[in-house]
């Protein structure tokens, strides 16, 4: 096992409460989602797992250029938690700690 951890960064949700695909809601010319994947690259060093599932071909398309890879969760209207286990099945062979972050949060910093 590699001994690194990896960032999740939890982008497979629907945002009904919102009303539409939030991890794309622009903040200062950035979406949400790639804030998020700067901040876990800035992080992590490009060791970054994004779980898609909601909108996952649009939301695949504005990250298309960050580093880290994309996993996509079927069962992403199951919750969050099926997003968590779909990024660790993902990385378990090569991660020793995983850090979990939601696309949503623009405050968060590496």
């Amino acid at each position: 096992m590699e001994d690194a951890a990896y960032a999740i960064v939890l982008a497979a949700g629907s945002a009904s409460r919102y009303g539409s695909t939030k991890q794309l809601a622009k903040i200062d010319g950035s979406s949400l989602v790639a804030r998020t994947i700067a901040a876990a690259n800035d992080a992590l060093g490009g060791r970054t797992v994004v779980v898609l599932g909601h909108d996952a071909a649009d939301i695949a398309d504005e990250i298309q250029e960050m580093a880290g890879f994309v996993v996509i969760n079927e069962r992403f209207e199951d919750g969050l938690g099926t997003s968590i286990a779909r990024a660790i099945k993902a990385v378990r062979h090569v991660a020793s700690a995983a850090v979990v972050m939601l696309a949503d949060q623009p405050g968060i910093t590496a």
